[in-house]
């Protein structure tokens, strides 16, 4: 998956919300990310929590590292249960 770039993804990011869902979690193969941290368009969209520096943003996405080498994927969040009290 080395063809990858910013529109490809801005691209898979409106196809994902053109189905209804609300992209929450932008999963990125390590090499993807690597790949992509180099592209001036894709810096200058990223950001970084205040709080937790480990913790990366693209357009208001989460960025989730894949430990497999090349992965793209988009994801609404997983629904937390929460405890029921007693």
């Amino acid at each position: 998956m080395s063809d990858v770039d910013v529109k490809k993804i801005n691209r898979l990011v409106a196809e994902f919300e053109q189905q209804g869902h609300k992209a929450q979690t932008l999963e990125l193969g390590y090499k993807t990310y690597a790949q992509l941290f180099a592209d001036d368009h894709f810096f200058a969209k990223v950001r970084s929590d205040p709080q937790d520096s480990r913790l990366k943003f693209y357009q208001d996405m989460k960025i989730q590292l894949l430990p497999n080498k090349h992965g793209l994927n988009v994801r609404k969040a997983a629904r937390r249960l929460q405890p029921e009290l007693d």
